[in-house]
């Protein structure tokens, strides 16, 4: 029998939660250190998402132009895919994450103002006025829909109330006890999606990947490689990199999967 979609979820968030616990309490490296967590699962002809942080899944999405020629047997060349966004990013920049860290007795300060002792965004906007804060400094972004991407360097992070620590840009986690005390958790978000013949790939790549690169130029890759996903992931690679040192002298993580679907597997 196979378990309902519900209770597949259920599973997933309780692995997560398991296997953070079991990190904070049996690893004394992780104080300081963690990582983020995106899977895919294919159950019972859906596609069910979990995510842990700020690492990404994106679906390529068909879609027809008008006039397009009919498909050909070697993929849809002649057919467009959309960056279709499968999770959200659980950042600062996030409203509801803000408030459950600042809820839990956290701060959320970019490092320029733990630099400059700036007061706490959400106690004050620019005029001093508490009142509408975080609208007036943070606003409420999901960083990768639409294509927002954050080229400013210095995106709001966790803090303990009393110290300068850990600095996290992100709200959720596996590992990274420390931050763990002020609400970041390794409790995922979920989200399942029916497979359809439309959806004609899948990525599942790091927080570096998309730093500088926008989810549909992510997908314009897959599509300019169809059918092989070594390339489209070699691409993808070498395309972040070299847009991590346009920007910065370092790169962060890039780790990338690329999925093509075979809907005929499926049937």
């Amino acid at each position: 029998t196979i378990i309902s979609q519900e209770d597949y979820q259920a599973a997933s968030a309780a692995a997560h939660i398991e296997c953070n616990t079991k990190m904070i309490d049996t690893q004394p490296l992780v104080n300081l250190s963690g990582t983020t967590a995106i899977s895919a699962a294919f159950h019972n002809g859906n596609l069910i998402i979990s995510n842990v942080g700020d690492s990404r899944a994106i679906l390529g999405y068909k879609y027809e132009e008008d006039g397009a020629p009919p498909e050909t047997e070697s993929g849809p060349q002649s057919r467009k895919l959309l960056a279709v966004p499968l999770s959200q990013d659980q950042t600062p920049w996030r409203k509801d994450e803000r408030e459950r860290i600042i809820n839990a007795g956290g701060r959320v300060m970019t490092i320029d103002q733990v630099e400059s002792q700036g007061t706490n965004p959400e106690n004050t906007d620019d005029s001093g006025n508490g009142e509408n804060a975080d609208t007036a400094v943070l606003g409420n972004r999901i960083l990768g829909a639409n294509g927002d991407i954050d080229e400013n360097g210095d995106p709001p992070r966790v803090w303990l109330s009393t110290k300068n620590i850990p600095g996290a840009s992100f709200t959720r986690s596996l590992g990274d006890s420390i931050a763990n005390r002020v609400g970041v958790n390794g409790t995922p978000e979920t989200f399942t999606k029916q497979i359809t013949k439309e959806d004609q790939c899948l990525v599942l790549a790091s927080d570096g990947v998309f730093e500088f690169l926008p989810n549909q130029d992510i997908i314009d890759i897959c599509a300019e490689n169809y059918g092989n996903p070594l390339e489209a992931c070699n691409k993808i690679v070498d395309t972040s990199y070299s847009k991590w040192l346009e920007y910065e002298d370092r790169t962060d993580d890039i780790t990338v999967i690329v999925m093509f679907i075979r809907h005929d597997l499926i049937e």
